[in-house]
């Protein structure tokens, strides 16, 4: 993966690193953990996303786990 930075965030990770006496390179690695493709928000959503249920319904994946959730408490009731 090749990062990109700005001379301004460039010096920002320089300062970041200095003053947690770690390397440049350990803060870009931080960094990238907290990362996800632009548009997705939540990590788990994006990966869930790229799948196919085949279900036609129009629902989001959020109503999904709250029914799946639902269900599995019921079940150990």
């Amino acid at each position: 993966m090749v990062i990109e930075l700005s001379e301004q965030a460039a010096a920002r990770v320089a300062a970041a690193a200095r003053a947690r006496g770690v390397s440049e390179t350990a803060i870009i690695e931080e960094l990238t953990q907290t990362l996800t493709p632009a548009g997705t928000g939540d990590v788990l959503d994006a990966f869930i996303g790229c799948g196919s249920s085949g279900d036609r319904k129009d629902r989001s994946i959020h109503d999904l786990r709250d029914e799946l959730s639902a269900a599995q408490l019921r079940d150990t009731a």
